[in-house]
């Protein structure tokens, strides 16, 4: 019996073969990291979750939210995410750092998963060093209108209580960059610390203006331009925070800096406007 002879693709075939493979890949490529963002999206959502709860933990504790810096019972000046290690499963680094302020310097340079963004890529192996000291960067940042008292104290003692405009209406934390600006965002920090005071809180350039309004956060920044009195978004789709209540929402790259003062201030009794 006679064999049948195959013949092998010609050139003009296997171009075109890659051609279509090449367009498959094109299509599929965007789809792919879409589904990434989303997931990485969800992991921020997730993380702020975790430290808003932690501080609801600190304030069953204590009855109050913990200060942006506090002076412990050892002598040791300590951030407000400090404080709440202990209530997010973190008790091991919490007493790291408890016996004095070398001892939390020393701390310092460990990396929290919980603290980092997926999808900030503005620090190498999410650490920033400064000073001649390596710090873990922290992509949550304290509304400074909560934790602190506004151009007076850095010791707010709020209980939630004291929230007036209500726990759902009021941010308590916002993502931002690692390294943003000149600075890093950590998650501890003392006076004094070189970084300077938006470590790790954000806050309204003037807290005493009559104005009623404060700049929105950021959408993807370019490094140099981040403003780090401010907070930032990793993707178009807005700045992920999360509210007093522990409820997590994306505030819109649109949203006017009426709406966005509204959300920061805890007793400014102004209804959120419809962009929120």
């Amino acid at each position: 019996m006679a064999r049948i002879k195959r013949q092998a693709f010609t050139l003009i075939e296997l171009l075109v073969v890659i051609a279509i493979i090449a367009i498959l890949i094109g299509l599929l490529l965007p789809a792919v990291q879409k589904v990434r963002e989303a997931a990485a999206r969800t992991q921020s959502q997730n993380n702020l979750k975790q430290i808003t709860l932690a501080t609801h933990g600190f304030h069953d504790a204590y009855g109050y939210v913990p200060g942006n810096w506090e002076t412990t019972n050892t002598g040791n000046t300590v951030s407000a995410i400090y404080l709440v290690l202990p209530f997010m499963e973190q008790s091991n680094l919490y007493n790291e750092g408890a016996p004095s302020n070398a001892a939390y310097l020393a701390s310092a340079a460990s990396i929290v998963k919980s603290f980092i963004a997926p999808l900030d890529t503005s620090t190498v192996n999410n650490v920033y060093t400064s000073g001649g000291t390596t710090w873990s960067v922290c992509n949550y940042a304290t509304n400074h209108a909560v934790f602190g008292v506004p151009n007076v104290s850095w010791n707010a003692y709020r209980p939630f209580v004291g929230i007036g405009d209500g726990l759902s209406n009021t941010v308590m934390y916002g993502e931002k960059y690692g390294t943003c600006g000149s600075g890093g965002a950590l998650w501890a920090y003392r006076p004094g610390d070189p970084q300077g005071w938006p470590t790790m809180s954000f806050f309204a350039p003037n807290w005493t203006s009559t104005g009623l309004t404060a700049s929105p956060p950021q959408v993807k920044p370019l490094i140099p331009a981040c403003n780090p009195y401010n907070v930032q978004g990793f993707s178009v789709s807005g700045c992920q925070v999360s509210m007093c209540d522990g409820s997590v929402r994306t505030v819109s790259p649109s949203v006017s800096s009426t709406t966005w003062y509204a959300a920061i201030w805890p007793n400014d009794g102004i209804v959120l406007g419809s962009d929120w």
